[in-house]
């Protein structure tokens, strides 16, 4: 989830925002009801996604094998997640929130945040104790989701 290999142009970033905005309106329509760390999480996502959908090569633009390697990683992280995770949200509002069942929803957001802003493989099988600590671990891939990344996206 790290940041685009390569800085866009202003044109490129403004294109970015339009469609990683459209993308997001198509899948959710809105994520107001979803906690600001998973608003921003996805919003992230989905502007990197955009981003590299502009770029011949996918946006890799890597240096040597290990940052080849990472942009692929990153590459698979983004179509995976904007492909799969509007599905885990719908599941979540019809089945739990619906329901009224906001304390099991907050704990599914939780391990959602867990999955797609830390990336910590398999912490759907963790408690979510083990997980929060593991965050200390996958850092590296949150830095980049600034708060209020959201708001400001669909604001622009």
């Amino acid at each position: 989830m790290g940041l685009p290999r390569r800085l866009p142009t202003p044109h490129q970033a403004a294109l970015a925002v339009e469609n990683a905005r459209g993308m997001i309106r198509r899948d959710y329509a809105n994520l107001d009801d979803l906690p600001q760390e998973l608003q921003d999480t996805i919003a992230h996502i989905y502007y990197n996604t955009a981003v590299a959908m502009q770029y011949e090569d996918g946006g890799l633009g890597a240096k040597g094998i290990s940052g080849m390697h990472e942009a692929i990683e990153d590459a698979t992280f983004n179509i995976s997640t904007v492909k799969h995770l509007p599905e885990m949200i719908s599941a979540v509002r019809e089945d739990l929130i619906s329901k009224g069942k906001q304390n099991d929803a907050n704990f599914m957001f939780k391990v959602f945040i867990l999955m797609f802003k830390y990336r910590i493989p398999n912490v759907e099988k963790s408690s979510l104790f083990a997980g929060t600590i593991k965050k200390l671990f996958y850092c590296k891939h949150a830095k980049h989701v600034r708060p209020g990344f959201y708001a400001a996206l669909m604001r622009l």
